[in-house]
C-alpha cells in the first residue's frame, strides 16, 4: 500500500475501507482500554470511528477549499517523508540491530 501523493488524495483515502479497517484494527490492536470493554462497547467504538472516518473525509473533500489543500500541500510532503524516513530507520533497526543477521555482522568488522 502507498501513500497517495498530494493532500486532496489523501484525504479521500482516508474515507477508503483500507484506512479505516487500517485503523480500527490498530485502535483495537494497540488499547489496553478497548481490550478491557465489553464485546458490544468494542463494536460500538468500531462503529463510530468507521462512520466518523468516512464521513470526515466526505466532508473534508467536499467542504474545504482547494486553494487551502493547494497551500497545505508542500507541508503534507514534508509529513510524508518524515514519516518515510521514521519508518525506514525503524525497520533497519529492527533487523540489523536487534536480530544479529549476517549484515550487521559484515558491518561490525568491516
Amino acid at each position: 500500500m502507498n501513500l497517495p501523493p498530494s493532500l486532496g488524495e489523501f484525504l479521500t483515502f482516508v474515507g477508503t475501507a483500507a484506512f479505516i479497517g487500517f485503523v480500527l484494527t490498530w485502535v483495537a490492536g494497540n488499547s489496553t482500554w478497548f481490550e478491557k470493554q465489553s464485546t458490544n462497547i468494542k463494536m460500538l467504538v468500531l462503529l463510530i470511528v468507521a462512520i466518523g472516518m468516512g464521513l470526515g473525509s466526505q466532508a473534508l473533500v467536499t467542504y474545504v477549499p482547494a486553494g487551502v489543500v493547494t497551500g497545505l500541500e508542500p507541508w503534507y510532503k514534508v509529513v510524508v517523508a518524515s514519516i518515510a524516513i521514521l519508518l525506514s530507520s525503524q525497520t533497519w533497526h529492527e533487523i540489523v540491530h536487534k536480530n544479529g543477521t549476517p549484515a550487521a555482522a559484515a558491518l561490525a568488522s568491516g
